[in-house]
């Protein structure tokens, strides 16, 4: 690896003269049973058998090194594979000792990091099982620091789906799913759980038990779960709940973006055949890029065509719409998203009431 400008022929040169070290043209047992080449073999010549050939020593050491490397690599990767599946499956990851790597050890603290955050959880109230113990005393400095992440957890919690200062049913239960890695039946009736033994003010819950909540009944909520936890344990509560969020609104705002691209291909599909004709996608597209003056070539749009057209048929099936519209809409935020989609819809309005006015 550090010369690799060497052939395999070079490297048996510079060994076999590293072995012979009486230049007689061939390598005695003793002088390689003394050399590093020994390890290459799992048994060797007694003594006695005489001298070994270059060519022996050539094809016996190419032999074991490559069923040595081959086995090597094998149990490497069975051990790295080992490690995804504990990670993944949420059993404590322990790494071999040869894959210690930094990413490794990182991996091996977020895992207990979270692990420790769940116990908070788990451990408190009626998430799992009570525990009685003292509420940890908390001074005012501290009080306000943790009202003020809360604040923070709360608006981006909030604004996974509705943004209307309710933690809505359904807002609750996908977080918590993704922070503990529930199954959604799991989550549902440990949430029924959790309502029964820490009931809240129900003057805004409906019938059918949903748990909403407001600010003042997260507040309690998550001081009730935390109230023995040490500064550091809230502050892993709070990042793992972040993250999930984060998580959960992702996959919010990437199903979002699928209907509306699904939406929009129902409207540019002026004929209703379930295809976008080539014609129909150069006009809109032209109209689209006219409103920032600038106006794409015909062989501009044909080689978008050509990414998405999978079929080759020379129109834009259901299916091939979001290869088309990938190079427009990935990567953006989402308010930029409404703003091109919104552009996209007018421009596909105004080539449509032009073709029905002519």
């Amino acid at each position: 690896p550090n010369h690799p400008d060497r052939t395999v022929n070079k490297y048996t040169d510079l060994a076999f003269m590293e072995l012979d070290t009486n230049k007689s043209g061939d390598i005695q047992m003793e002088e390689f049973v003394r050399s590093e080449y020994a390890n290459l073999f799992v048994a060797m010549q007694d003594a006695e058998s005489g001298p070994m050939s270059r060519g022996s020593i050539v094809s016996e050491a190419s032999k074991r090194s490559r069923q040595s490397y081959t086995l090597d690599i094998e149990k490497e990767e069975a051990d790295h594979d080992q490690f995804l599946q504990q990670f993944l499956s949420g059993e404590p990851p322990h790494t071999p000792a040869h894959l210690h790597s930094p990413k490794h050890e990182e991996g091996e603290m977020i895992w207990h990091n979270k692990s420790e955050a769940k116990h908070v959880f788990l451990t408190t109230v009626a998430m799992d099982r009570p525990t009685a113990g003292k509420p940890r005393f908390l001074g005012v400095l501290e009080t306000e620091r943790r009202y003020t992440q809360l604040t923070t957890v709360f608006d981006r919690w909030d604004n996974t789906l509705e943004g209307d200062g309710i933690i809505e049913h359904e807002e609750l239960a996908r977080v918590l799913q993704r922070f503990f890695q529930w199954s959604g039946e799991e989550t549902e009736w440990r949430l029924k759980a959790f309502l029964a033994e820490n009931p809240l003010d129900t003057k805004d819950q409906d019938a059918s038990s949903a748990i909403k909540l407001d600010w003042p009944q997260f507040v309690a909520m998550v001081t009730n779960l935390t109230t023995q936890c040490s500064a550091r344990e809230f502050d892993l509560v709070c990042k793992f709940l972040l993250e999930a969020i984060g998580d959960v609104s992702a996959e919010v705002e990437s199903q979002r973006r699928e209907r509306l691209v699904d939406k929009l291909f129902d409207f540019w599909d002026f004929e209703g055949t379930g295809a976008i004709e080539f014609s129909n996608v150069v006009l809109v597209f032209q109209q689209y890029h006219s409103m920032a003056a600038d106006n794409p070539s015909v062989q501009w749009v044909k080689v978008q065509i050509d990414k998405a057209d999978q079929n080759r048929d020379g129109k834009i099936q259901r299916d091939e719409f979001p290869t088309l519209m990938k190079d427009l809409l990935q990567d953006l935020s989402p308010h930029s998203f409404d703003f091109v989609y919104y552009r996209l819809c007018r421009a596909v309005e105004h080539v449509q009431f032009t073709r029905e006015a002519s």
